[in-house]
C-alpha cells in the first residue's frame, strides 16, 4: 500500500497528488523555461552526430535541451501545447531539408511565426550544393504545402509565389541559372513571417566563388515598400535588433588551420559593407557581430566614381550600437573607416587574426601616426564609446596606424569610456616607455573596469616557437630573461594603485591578462602569477578595487598553416571537407512525429 492510502486508512488528511499531470501549468512552465536552447555561438561549425558529441562541446547542450523539449511535446496534447512555443522561440537552420520545412510549418500556421525570437542559417546561401539541394526539396514538398487561408496581403502574396513555383517544378530540379535564388526567395518570406524575431545569423559568403545576397536584399527592400502600401502600421524587419554575420565557419578553417592546395588571396573574408542595403531593411538594428570579415570597411558608394560628384554618402552604420568582430582582418587604420560609418557608436570589440600582416603605406609616419590611424579615429569618432575592447596580432613596422609612436594618446581624454580591455603595446608603444609614463596618466577618467593585455608586438614571434612545443629548459630562461620586466611591470602597477582612488574614482575592478605564461611563472610551480602582485593586490583592495591576475597556462596561438608568399592569384576554389551532421537525426525525428500540428522539429 502507498504512503497516500496509509495515512487515509489512519485516519489522517491524504497527501496532495503529486503526479506530473496535477502540477499546474505555470510550474510546468517555468520547468520547460529551464530546457530552452541556448541560441548557438556565432562562428561555430556544424554541430557533428549526435553519438559524437561530448559533454561541453557547443552543441551539445542544445541538442539536449532540443530533444528534451520534443519529448515531453509527445505525452499528451496539453504537454505538446505547452512545449511548441518553446521550440520555435530559438531555430537554428543546419541543412537545406530544414529550411524548407521550417518554411513550410509557418506559411501551414502563421501564428508559429510569433514565437520565434532567435533565427540562424548555417549555410551559404548561395552556394552550388545549397541551391541544388533546397530546389531538390522544394520539388519534393512543394505539392504537399497547405498555406494557410488567411485573408491578410502577406498571406495571399505568399500564397501567389508558391502557385507560381508550382509550375516549375518539372525543371526546378534540373535547371541552373534561372533557379538559383529560391534558397534566398525562402528566406525572405521566412522573415516575413517572423514578426517578432529579435536576433538573425546569416552565414555569408567569404570568397569571389560564392555571390553575395543581391536577390535577398532586393526582396526585402521590395517587402518593405510594397507591403507599407497596403498595411502601413506593420513596419517589417523592425524587431530585429541583432544581426550576426559569419564568414563559413568551415571554410575558414579550412583556409586557417588545414593543409590545402587552394590558391588563397591575400584578402578574404565576409565584407559586411556590401550588405549596407540589408542594414537598411533593419530599421531597429542596433548590434551588428561578424566573424572572418574582411577588414574593408569603406562605403560602398564611395569606391563608385559616379558617387564623387554627390555629397558624401550617409554612413551605412549609422543607428549601430554595438560591433563585435571575431577573427577580424581589420588592421588599426581600417578601425578609423569602421568608426567613420558608425557616428553612433557605444561598444567596439575587435578580435583580430592571428599572423594577420599589415602592410605599410606610402608615407607612413611613425613619429606623428597616420593620418586616418585608429588613434585619430577615436578622437574624430569615438566620443560615444563607452566599451572598447580591441587587440591586434602584431603590427611591427606599421605602428603609426595605431597613433603617434604606436601609441593610443586619446584614451585619457574619453570621459564617457567605462569599460577597456587594452594591450598594453598600444598603449605605451614599446616596453622602453612604460618605464617613463604613468599608467594613469594614459586611461580614461570614468573607467568601472579596466583589463591589461599584457601582449607585446615582439610576443608575436615568441608565440610561433611556443605553438612548436617550448620544453622545460626553454621555458625557465624566457623565465629568467624577463626579471627585469616583471620588476617593471609590477611598479607600474604599484604605481596606479596608490594614486586610484582619486584618480579614478569610478573604478572597481582591474584585471592584469598573461597571454605568455611563462613571463610569469616557472613551469611545473604551485606557485601562480598572481604571487608577484600581493602587495598590488592589497593596495588595491584597501582603495576598493578588486585586482585579479589571469595566465592561461595552455594558450597556444592558432597559427596559420599556409603560406602567404605562395597565395596566387584573387579566386578561391576548394571543396570544403564533410562532416557528418546530426541533421540526420533531426529527419529522422521528422518522421516519428510527422503526424502532429508541428513538423520542423
Amino acid at each position: 500500500m502507498d504512503a497516500a492510502a496509509h495515512s487515509h486508512s489512519d485516519g489522517l488528511p491524504a497527501l496532495p497528488n503529486r503526479q506530473p499531470a496535477s502540477l499546474p501549468p505555470e510550474l510546468f512552465q517555468q520547468i520547460l523555461e529551464c530546457l530552452l536552447p541556448q541560441p548557438p555561438e556565432i562562428g561555430e561549425t556544424k554541430p557533428v552526430a549526435y553519438d559524437q558529441m561530448v559533454e561541453g562541446e557547443p552543441w551539445y547542450d542544445f541538442t539536449r535541451c532540443r530533444r528534451a523539449l520534443v519529448n515531453f511535446s509527445l505525452a499528451s496534447r496539453a504537454c505538446n501545447n505547452m512545449a511548441t512555443p518553446l521550440l520555435y522561440r530559438t531555430v537554428a537552420i543546419h541543412d537545406e531539408l530544414s529550411l524548407v520545412l521550417f518554411f513550410r510549418t509557418l506559411i501551414e500556421h502563421p501564428d508559429y511565426g510569433g514565437w520565434t525570437r532567435f533565427l540562424s542559417y548555417h549555410m551559404t546561401l548561395t552556394s552550388e550544393i545549397v541551391i541544388r539541394e533546397v530546389r531538390r526539396a522544394i520539388s519534393t514538398y512543394l505539392p504537399d504545402f497547405k498555406p494557410a487561408s488567411e485573408p491578410r496581403f502577406l498571406m495571399r502574396t505568399i500564397r501567389g509565389a508558391l502557385y507560381t513555383m508550382q509550375s516549375f517544378i518539372p525543371v526546378l530540379s534540373a535547371r541552373f541559372g534561372d533557379f538559383d535564388e529560391v534558397p534566398q526567395a525562402l528566406v525572405t518570406f521566412t522573415l516575413l513571417l517572423l514578426n517578432k524575431l529579435d536576433t538573425l545569423l546569416l552565414q555569408v559568403p567569404i570568397c569571389d566563388d560564392q555571390a553575395d545576397y543581391v536577390a535577398l536584399i532586393s526582396r526585402m527592400q521590395n517587402a518593405r515598400k510594397n507591403f507599407g502600401e497596403y498595411d502601413p502600421q506593420r513596419n517589417l524587419f523592425s524587431s530585429i535588433r541583432t544581426l550576426q554575420m559569419q564568414g563559413d565557419p568551415e571554410l575558414v578553417r579550412h583556409l586557417m588551420h588545414e593543409k590545402c592546395d587552394c590558391e588563397i588571396p591575400e584578402i578574404w573574408g565576409a565584407q559586411p559593407r556590401s550588405y549596407f542595403k540589408l542594414l537598411q531593411c533593419l530599421p531597429s538594428l542596433n548590434t551588428l557581430e561578424v566573424t572572418a570579415d574582411d577588414g574593408v570597411w569603406n562605403h560602398p558608394q564611395e569606391d563608385n566614381v559616379y558617387y564623387l560628384s554627390f555629397e558624401p554618402p550617409t554612413p551605412y552604420l549609422a543607428g549601430v550600437r554595438h560591433v563585435s568582430l571575431h577573427s577580424s582582418a581589420s588592421c588599426p587604420g581600417n578601425l578609423y573607416l569602421l568608426l567613420k560609418n558608425a557616428p553612433d557608436l557605444e561598444t567596439l570589440y575587435v578580435d583580430s587574426r592571428v599572423d594577420e600582416q599589415y602592410y605599410p603605406g606610402p608615407g607612413m609616419d611613425f613619429e606623428h601616426g597616420d593620418p586616418q590611424s585608429f588613434d585619430v579615429a577615436l578622437k574624430k569618432f569615438g566620443k560615444k564609446l563607452r566599451e572598447l575592447d580591441v587587440s591586434f596580432y602584431d603590427v611591427t613596422g606599421n605602428e603609426g596606424l595605431i597613433g603617434p609612436r604606436g601609441r593610443l594618446t586619446q584614451l585619457a581624454e574619453m570621459d564617457k569610456l567605462e569599460k577597456l580591455c587594452v594591450q598594453l603595446g598600444t598603449l605605451y608603444g614599446a616596453p622602453a616607455a612604460a618605464a617613463e609614463l604613468l599608467l594613469l596618466d594614459l586611461l580614461p577618467p570614468n573607467l568601472v573596469e579596466l583589463t591589461l593585455d599584457d601582449w607585446w608586438w615582439a610576443y608575436a614571434k615568441k608565440a610561433k616557437k611556443m605553438a612548436k612545443k617550448w620544453d622545460v629548459e626553454q621555458k625557465i630562461v624566457h623565465y629568467q630573461a624577463n626579471a627585469a620586466y616583471r620588476a617593471m611591470a609590477i611598479k607600474m602597477l604599484m604605481l596606479m594603485a596608490q594614486c586610484v582612488r582619486s584618480r579614478m574614482p569610478r573604478l572597481k575592478k582591474v584585471m592584469l591578462l598573461c597571454k605568455i605564461p611563462w613571463t610569469w611563472i616557472l613551469p611545473d610551480s604551485e606557485v601562480g602569477a598572481d604571487s608577484h602582485f600581493d602587495e598590488v593586490t592589497g593596495i588595491f583592495k584597501s582603495n576598493g578595487v578588486e585586482f585579479v591576475v589571469e595566465c592561461d597556462e595552455t594558450w597556444q596561438p592558432e597559427l596559420e598553416t599556409w603560406d602567404k608568399k605562395n597565395a596566387r592569384g584573387t579566386g578561391l576554389s576548394l571543396t570544403t571537407c564533410m562532416r557528418p551532421t546530426f541533421m540526420d537525426d533531426i529527419h529522422d525525428e521528422m518522421n516519428a512525429y510527422s503526424g502532429y500540428e508541428f513538423d520542423y522539429f
